[in-house]
């Protein structure tokens, strides 16, 4: 390591180094990862009948897939992620199956037949626990943001997808600034997650639908 150290003080390689692609590559801090992992390190959170979930091969991609029939459960994997050094939260996701119906702001019908949240935890003060959901919509326009139905301003929900503009079936790739909307939304600077969770239901609505998720990760830039 040393040696390293001294043969990059080196202006000439120093100049290099400072020129190579390499040098700018962005740390990431992997939360799952379904081909290599499955679902080793979550927990399921049930709250109605299960969603079933499976590690299926899409389109040469091991990802997590749900079926969603009148239930309401997920998964949650705790992970200990800084925000200062790790601010954005990529993951993939496609749904096969929408909700048809049901308006997000009400509880009943609070369904979404994908969403990806991370979680802030408040510890024995559970009123400090906040969420943020980012949900593939059936009536909410993209971008919409609004209050979660049963947790009110604890928990955000933001419509990154939603079914009238974007296509069933098809890969399509988030990435989100985790510290600037966790400021937005609650004010104050987060700088830790404690949480990531996962969850296709639709019991509320009484309907059916099925989505896949590929692996979330965090990342420097």
């Amino acid at each position: 390591m040393k040696r390293l150290y001294c043969f990059l003080c080196q202006p000439f390689f120093f100049s290099l180094v400072m020129l190579s692609p390499f040098c700018c590559i962005a740390k990431e801090q992997a939360v799952s990862q379904f081909s290599a992992e499955g679902l080793s390190g979550w927990e399921e959170i049930v709250f109605a009948q299960k969603t079933d979930y499976r590690i299926l091969d899409e389109e040469d991609v091991s990802a997590l897939c749900a079926s969603s029939r009148s239930s309401a459960s997920g998964w949650l994997k705790r992970v200990n992620v800084n925000l200062d050094e790790y601010p954005f939260l990529h993951w993939q996701w496609k749904v096969e199956k929408v909700i048809q119906s049901g308006d997000e702001t009400t509880r009943e019908g609070d369904d979404y037949a994908a969403r990806v949240y991370v979680i802030v935890d408040g510890g024995l003060f559970f009123w400090r626990t906040k969420a943020l959901n980012f949900v593939w919509a059936s009536n909410k326009e993209k971008g919409s943001i609004w209050a979660n139905a049963f947790a009110g301003q604890s928990a955000i929900m933001t419509a990154l997808r939603n079914n009238r503009e974007d296509s069933t079936g098809v890969w399509q790739t988030e990435k989100v600034d985790l510290r600037t909307a966790f400021k937005k939304h609650f004010g104050g600077d987060f700088n830790r997650i404690n949480a990531v969770a996962i969850m296709s239901d639709t019991d509320n609505t009484e309907s059916v639908a099925e989505s896949c998720y590929g692996d979330i990760f965090f990342s420097s830039e």
